[in-house]
């Protein structure tokens, strides 16, 4: 089974981020442009993400002292990423497309926050014309978060959206 194949190699991975990382955050790079969102957000929330992936696949490998330690550590990354990202009233960070759509594709809005972080993704995107203002990571992120929160016509508008930067602009 893949799962048991790599449990040791991601182990090792989540055990060196922890190794990494300051109050539960990790940063892997600095980078100084502005547009840029702190790498921190992305880097960390990867770590969160990893931690629950290794909890999973540690249940499902009998690996229950594992599951319990990893699932422990999901929840402390988390609460460590809201209390330095989370702003209030629906924004992470500076309110970058990406940050929002981080938070909310990784799972780490909390429930009682999710509606207002979905709002404030809505509105960014649509006071941006919908024009993908964000790198390969809000790629992955943007779209899919505004469909998962039923939001798909935004996402697809965002998509084929043929103003530069959008990417019917690099097709036509």
């Amino acid at each position: 089974m893949a799962v048991e194949k790599n449990y040791y190699t991601m182990k090792k991975y989540v055990d060196y981020c922890t190794s990494m990382a300051t109050d539960d955050l990790v940063d892997w790079c600095h980078v100084d442009e502005k547009r840029i969102v702190d790498v921190g957000l992305t880097s960390t929330a990867y770590y969160y993400v990893g931690a629950m992936l290794l909890s999973r696949f540690a249940k499902i490998t009998g690996r229950y002292d594992d599951q319990t330690v990893y699932a422990a550590l999901a929840e402390k990354i988390k609460n460590a990423f809201n209390r330095k990202y989370y702003k209030g009233n629906g924004i992470y960070a500076e309110g970058e497309l990406t940050a929002l759509g981080c938070a909310l594709y990784q799972g780490l809005v909390e429930d009682s926050e999710l509606e207002l972080v979905v709002r404030s993704l809505v509105e960014s995107v649509c006071d941006n014309g919908c024009r993908p203002d964000f790198g390969i990571l809000g790629e992955k992120y943007v779209p899919r978060a505004l469909a998962e929160n039923g939001h798909i016509d935004l996402a697809f508008k965002m998509i084929t959206q043929s103003e530069f930067p959008g990417w019917m602009h690099w097709l036509e």
